[in-house]
């Protein structure tokens, strides 16, 4: 046997005691090889073998010694030869090598175990610093099959990814050196961090993810034992929304992974990497949307700081931690009386005295029941959830509106008449928090929204059957008490409104009568005497209003007020059909033509329309293909071989067509950053713009058409 022969053979010993795990050597550090490449550690020991220095010097091109760094980035061109094992040589022969171990993993029914870390660049995670995270911090990511897990797991402080395959030591070790750190993911608390802790006590993956997916289980109705494993893990999910729905807004890749969750055998390592590089994409994703929604992480912090709570209180709601601030405790039986209803001293009604009557009904005692009645010549709801006006027609107002707020409501009304949740031990630490935001946000000191969070959150847990606040009297009497006492200031200033624009639960608009102004304004402030409540006033010059949740006010300082589904301004996170909200929204504030809008714009994300595949469909369907992707981000086309866009609940079933999709569209899931519509001749922009025209006809009543004259 040869030289080179014999060095090969120890290669392969050599590559016989590793776990063949692969990553492009710029990449980092690694465990292993696969995929034909080379990587750190293997290197490492092959320099051993074939490094010598008699043999390597007079086989390089430019007769300089061989450096093992060129080796490593392939850089270095050597001569070929007969008996001298050559560099290039020795990488060919690796690959090989790792060819065929990496072909026997593919046939083997064995389970692959491995971890692989890998060194990052600082310049690629800026944004964090030991200073701004003293806890640390780690994204992290779960992926669950039958045979398999693994965990992507990406510190941004130290600038490591670890990604671990099914191997529960790894896993452990890695919690050890954790356990005090703070990690993150998207519905962490509901999932990853279950099964993060399911790993780590023993449990199966696999049998919790389901109980997690398909039963539909929360953590602590599958086990108490999870309260063991301490985890400092916080959600970036702070509403129930898809990532990938995200990603989409992001205009990132929302291609789902190839590799079935469904394979009832272990992965090969093709799928395996094919998973690792889906899973990494996701914690990427979780970074981004992470530093999008800074400003709510910022405010769990600095509650947790400003009330000196545990560290460990990063893991509960926002619900959880008003109650932990507020020291609630639930009583040991329940008080049963949920509508034992009263009416505070201070509302005193005479026309809508029949509104009282309704609350006060035992009958009407329902949550999902309603009262409806005329109030300043509009239809008025009243229920268990607030007070809203209902307008059966659109209102366009080039008057002076005037729109009162009153600051607070619900923190006021608790403090005023003693309606705070009576399981709170310190209400006086309820008043102290109010005053105290109250001078924080007149210093324009940012701890204010940290305030802000426990006074907005207590009146929703005070009907959470799950939190320790739970006292539904309370929150009735809260709701029913602001109800009573709007009500009261609408049938004092009443007589002297020309126009009734709206009505919500903490405010109301309104045109005055001509002359009456100073008296509506006097009355206002007797009512705050009177009620203990504080109003603030914003003047509107001009009013665009579909209904109280669609529409567009110009201030008198100029600016814009935009709210609703079909006017909001698009954001990083929220961007469905941008252009056609924008076209709407320039059309009414700047009379500007909807085509021009839509058709000056080149940005092709402006134009995308994004739908999410809910849990009761399998497929989607596309130009007659079926399409096993769970979010699409679709176009309207002008080709008319493009079909409109499906779902289907089985294969081959009943092909069910998205809501408002167009008849024709494509599919772009791939990256947009960047993207043109120049670039998608196919893009049809009139169907944004008779989608735009039509809601602004059907929503203000407008014809936004042009006209023969237009031309």
């Amino acid at each position: 046997m040869n030289e080179t022969n014999v060095k090969i053979k120890k290669i392969k010993k050599v590559m016989s005691e590793t776990n063949f795990i692969g990553v492009d050597l710029s990449k980092g550090s690694d465990v292993g090889t696969c995929n034909g490449k080379v990587t750190p550690k293997v290197v490492k020991k092959v320099k051993k073998i074939v490094k010598d220095e008699s043999t390597m010097k007079s086989d390089v091109v430019d007769n300089s010694p061989c450096d093992f760094s060129d080796f490593e980035s392939g850089k270095v061109e050597v001569s070929s030869s007969a008996n001298v094992p050559t560099v290039k040589k020795v990488k060919k022969e690796i690959k090989k090598i790792v060819k065929d171990i990496k072909d026997e993993i593919s046939n083997s029914t064995d389970v692959i175990s491995f971890v692989r870390v890998i060194d990052l660049k600082r310049e690629d995670y800026s944004e964090f610093t030991e200073e701004k995270y003293p806890y640390g911090l780690t994204f992290l990511d779960f992926e669950v099959f039958k045979y398999d897990w693994l965990v992507v797991l990406i510190d941004v402080i130290e600038l490591k990814e670890t990604i671990i395959v099914n191997d529960r030591k790894a896993l452990l070790k890695f919690y050890m050196s954790h356990r005090n750190k703070l990690h993150a993911s998207y519905n962490g608390r509901s999932y990853d961090s279950t099964i993060y802790k399911g790993i780590i006590l023993g449990m199966n993956p696999k049998e919790l993810n389901d109980k997690l997916i398909v039963e539909r289980l929360k953590p602590f109705q599958i086990s108490n034992k999870f309260k063991e494993v301490e985890l400092l893990n916080y959600d970036i999910m702070t509403k129930i929304e898809s990532l990938k729905v995200l990603e989409a807004y992001l205009q990132d890749s929302i291609y789902e992974s190839k590799i079935s969750f469904d394979i009832d055998r272990p992965l090969t390592m093709d799928e395996l990497e094919e998973t690792i590089r889906y899973c990494h994409n996701d914690v990427v994703e979780c970074k981004k949307v992470f530093l999008l929604r800074h400003d709510d992480f910022e405010v769990s912090m600095g509650v947790i700081e400003m009330f000196n709570l545990p560290i460990s209180n990063i893991n509960l709601t926002n619900a959880q931690l008003t109650a932990k601030v507020l020291e609630c405790e639930r009583p040991k039986e329940d008080r049963k009386d949920e509508f034992n209803l009263w009416v505070v001293d201070t509302v005193k009604l005479e026309k809508y005295k029949d509104v009282i009557d309704w609350f006060m009904n035992p009958a009407n005692h329902d949550y999902s029941k309603f009262y409806v009645r005329d109030v300043c010549g509009m239809k008025h709801k009243f229920g268990w959830g607030g007070l809203h006006s209902v307008n059966d027609e659109p209102m366009i107002i080039n008057e002076h509106v005037q729109d009162w707020d009153v600051a607070s409501l619900y923190p006021s009304l608790d403090i005023r008449y003693e309606l705070l949740t009576r399981n709170c031990k310190h209400p006086e630490k309820f008043k102290f928090i109010y005053d105290e935001r109250i001078r924080l946000k007149k210093a324009k000191d940012p701890k204010n929204k940290c305030l802000k969070l426990i006074l907005n959150s207590t009146y929703g847990i005070c009907k959470d059957k799950n939190s320790s606040a739970y006292d539904p009297l309370m929150s009735n009497m809260t709701c029913l008490t602001g109800q009573l006492l709007i009500l009261m200031l609408i049938e004092w200033i009443e007589p002297y409104v020309k126009i009734w624009v709206q009505t919500n639960t903490d405010g109301i608009q309104f045109v005055a009568k001509d002359g009456c102004q100073e008296k509506i304004e006097s009355l206002i402030h007797k009512w705050e005497g009177v009620s203990g409540m504080n109003m603030e006033v914003e003047n509107i010059l001009k009013t665009y209003q579909s209904n109280v949740n669609n529409y567009t006010f110009q201030l008198d300082d100029g600016s814009f007020k935009r709210k609703g589904a079909y006017l909001k301004k698009a954001t990083p996170l929220d961007a469905d059909l941008p252009i056609v909200n924008e076209a709407m929204f320039n059309f009414l504030a700047y009379g500007k033509k909807i085509e021009d809008t839509i058709n000056e714009c080149n940005d092709l994300y402006m134009f995308q329309k994004v739908y999410k595949i809910s849990s009761n469909y399998k497929y989607g369907y596309h130009n007659g293909k079926e399409i096993n992707e769970k979010v699409y981000r679709i176009f309207a086309s002008n080709d008319l071989k493009d079909t409109w866009l499906g779902k289907q609940k089985e294969k081959g079933g009943t092909i069910e067509k998205f809501a408002n999709c167009p008849n024709n569209c494509f599919l772009e899931l791939g990256d947009i950053h960047g993207k043109k519509c120049s670039e998608y001749p196919m893009l049809n922009k009139q169907w944004y713009i008779d989608l735009a025209q039509d809601r602004i006809e059907k929503g203000y009543h407008l014809d936004c058409k042009p006209s023969i004259f237009d031309f």
